[in-house]
């Protein structure tokens, strides 16, 4: 029922078809046409109009529900795209947490996510784990359902990569948090975030420019970190902008 009415419309009449000639000339014509618009030029390619898009976006339809719940769940567990290295370092990250949870459905989740290379096979099996049914047989509510699962388990082997030191594991992600109070300003500004192993050649490179930058200024140690902590704030102060604007937006 998340189909366009369009779509809906093509499918009930499809599904219900018995005879070929009746339906090619009397039930498409009626559902989606006039009296006599088979002779109509206009009106025939308004007809064609409407069952193509309605098969195009049935043909889609499964393609898409299956990208929604593979999109939601790399961003839950905060990868940042889809690319070669992206997915690597993801199946890097399960691997390092296998067997740590002593939970069987997250470790079944886990050990999905270390061969997850992005296909559709792949997310369809992570899809089956969540619903505890394969995604072809679906109705609307096993989607929601599944949606909410992934979403779940995607938060647990985050909290699993937190805690891996408890067994002597190597962390792949840092956790970091930038606290500054500005004069003038009634409360301190924050923000908390996280950084991949995969980002630390990058992160040293921004070290190392920011060191060139300071240049002589590192021996007044007051005015680096003050130049540090105001400059940290108007980038977090930035990103708290952009994501007020689009809540308004999307409330809008």
């Amino acid at each position: 029922m998340r189909l366009s009415t369009n779509a809906i419309r093509v499918r009930d009449l499809f599904k219900l078809a018995n005879d070929p000639n009746k339906f090619l000339f009397d039930d498409i014509p009626a559902a989606f046409g006039a009296r006599g618009s088979l002779e109509d030029a206009t009106a025939l390619d308004g007809i064609v109009s409407d069952v193509r898009d309605g098969l195009a976006e049935l043909v889609q339809a499964y393609p898409s529900m299956v990208r929604r719940l593979n999109d939601l769940m790399l961003s839950e567990l905060q990868v940042p795209n889809a690319s070669r290295k992206a997915l690597a370092e993801l199946r890097s990250r399960a691997v390092n947490i296998k067997q740590l949870s002593g939970d069987f459905r997250v470790e079944a989740f886990v050990n999905r996510i270390s061969s997850y290379k992005g296909e559709l096979e792949d997310i369809e099996g992570i899809a089956s784990l969540a619903a505890n049914r394969p995604p072809r047989d679906w109705t609307d509510s096993d989607f929601d359902r599944a949606a909410v699962e992934l979403t779940d388990l995607s938060q647990k082997f985050v909290r699993c990569e937190n805690f891996a030191r408890v067994k002597g594991r190597t962390d792949k992600r840092q956790a970091m948090a930038v606290v500054v109070g500005i004069n003038g300003r009634p409360t301190p500004v924050h923000a908390e975030f996280e950084v991949a192993d995969s980002e630390r050649q990058e992160l040293e490179e921004i070290i190392a420019h920011l060191e060139d930058a300071l240049g002589g200024a590192t021996a007044r140690r007051n005015l680096v970190l003050a130049a540090l902590a105001e400059l940290s704030s108007r980038y977090i102060s930035a990103e708290a902008g952009t994501d007020d604007n689009e809540a308004e937006m999307a409330s809008s």
